[in-house]
């Protein structure tokens, strides 16, 4: 699955690493579907709802965030 933001709203590499926080990872897991394989649907992240900042923040945040990954 491939998702990407409506730009005026959201940055998409701030939404990479929004989805990798333990906050969000954890309101996935709790509406997963599957007990052998979990999975998730399309609708299940449409309807997920979270606080972002300005778009300027999200790509300050981002771009810290890129950085410190390149470091690793």
């Amino acid at each position: 699955m491939a998702l990407r933001a409506n730009q005026q709203v959201l940055n998409n590499y701030y939404l990479l690493y929004l989805l990798q926080s333990p906050t969000v990872k954890s309101a996935l897991l709790r509406v997963n579907r599957g007990s052998t394989v979990p999975r998730l649907l399309k609708t299940d992240l449409t309807r997920l709802q979270v606080r972002a900042p300005s778009t300027r923040e999200q790509e300050k945040i981002a771009s810290f965030l890129g950085a410190v990954d390149a470091r690793l």
